[in-house]
Order: structure tokens, then sequence, then C-alpha cells
């Protein structure tokens, strides 16, 4: 498994890209595609955003429950080879949860947010057209950001726009992402899906968010 890892607007975000013939995809597809067709505005969770998603409606039972069961190994194996790699003290225990999955169509979106109530989110790009960038846009909240263009005006005209290297100088970022990509972050960088373009294919989306304990050696 190949594992890259960026450093965006100063913070670490790591990505990999799982086998679309690992996991029961076809039936997770479909599962969600009918609960989109059932209510393309399912979103009891902010009225700034309009996409179907499933957080904190669960239970709803208008809707069909996805079987995610095929992908938890798969994410159990990702996280910890992630984590491996990861600069550390001690060891740690990781949990994680899926929190949520979201289906967008053309011109849907989601409004800027945060994981504050875990350390790390990770988002599993379960359906996605390649030919559109329409992955989730990263944003930078550095406390700069919303003066630097009137203070160093020239830096973007001279900077690479695409190398990440460069994003500290951009409010927004965009990684290059493709279908079965996931990406694991920390919990407090804000990012965003703005309205897609795509008018054909579903945008669909796992998102995990993970816990990480210090491990007690002496249990």
């Amino acid at each position: 498994m190949k594992i890259k890892e960026e450093l965006i607007c100063g913070f670490p975000v790591q990505s990999t890209n799982i086998d679309s013939n690992s996991y029961d995809k076809k039936n997770i597809v479909e599962t969600i595609e009918k609960n989109f067709y059932i209510n393309k505005d399912r979103n009891s969770w902010n009225s700034n955003s309009n996409l179907h998603h499933a957080y904190d409606d669960w239970d709803n039972e208008n809707f069909y429950q996805v079987n995610f069961s095929s992908l938890l190994p798969i994410y159990t194996d990702v996280l910890s080879k992630m984590f491996k790699t990861m600069s550390t003290k001690t060891s740690f225990n990781f949990y994680y949860k899926i929190v949520n999955y979201t289906c967008i169509s053309k011109s849907q979106f989601m409004a800027a947010h945060d994981h504050p109530d875990c350390d790390f989110n990770a988002i599993h790009y379960v359906q996605l057209n390649d030919n559109v960038k329409n992955g989730t846009v990263l944003v930078n909240t550095q406390p700069y950001i919303n003066y630097i263009d009137s203070l160093k005006p020239q830096l973007k005209k001279i900077f690479n726009d695409k190398d990440f290297r460069n994003s500290w100088l951009f409010q927004d970022w965009l990684p290059e992402t493709k279908e079965d990509d996931f990406f694991l972050m920390p919990s407090l960088l804000r990012h965003k899906v703005t309205p897609q373009k795509d008018p054909d294919k579903l945008r669909m989306t796992v998102v995990l968010n993970i816990s990480i304990t210090e491990k007690n050696d002496d249990k």
C-alpha cells in the first residue's frame, strides 16, 4: 500500500487508494443511491448546506440501512499503516466510527466544518468522477490568510498554485482526488464541498471519526 503525505495549510494529510474489489462496493453504492432518490435533501445537520447525508439521522426508518461491514477490516488496516508512519513519543490505540456518508449531485454542497469531537477524521471517496475536480476543499484558517493578498500580492504570481508546499498562500486548497481514495487528516482541519459540477455521477463518501488514546502497558 502506497501512502502519500502532504503538509497542507500546516496540517499533515495522508492519502492512499483502496482496491475497489476488496469490499462490497456495488451494494454500498446502490443502497446510498436508493436513499438519495428517496430524498435528495436529507440533511439534519446544517441549514447552510444542500446535500444528502446520514449524520444525526441514522435511525430514520424512511431510508435503507447501508451495510458497511465489508469496509471495516479495510479501514482498520489502512489506519494502522497510516498511524505507524507518524512520529510519536509513545505507543497508542486508535478507535474509529463511521459517522456519516454523503451523496451529492450537481449544484449541491456542504458548508465548511471540522470534527472537534475526535482527533482525526477520514474521508473515503466511494464514488467519484475522476474527470471532474470534485474532491474536498481544505480551508486555510491561519490568522494571516485574510490579508496576505494585501500585504504580499506578488507571492501568488510567483509560486506554483498546484504544489501543496505552497498551500499556505491560499484560502482554499483542493487536493488531487480519485475514486476510492482515502484521506486521513487532523480533525481541526476545516473542509468543505463546493457546489458540484458533475451532472452524471453522484459523489459519494464515507466519513470516519478517529480517536487515539495512550496505550497503558500495565493493562
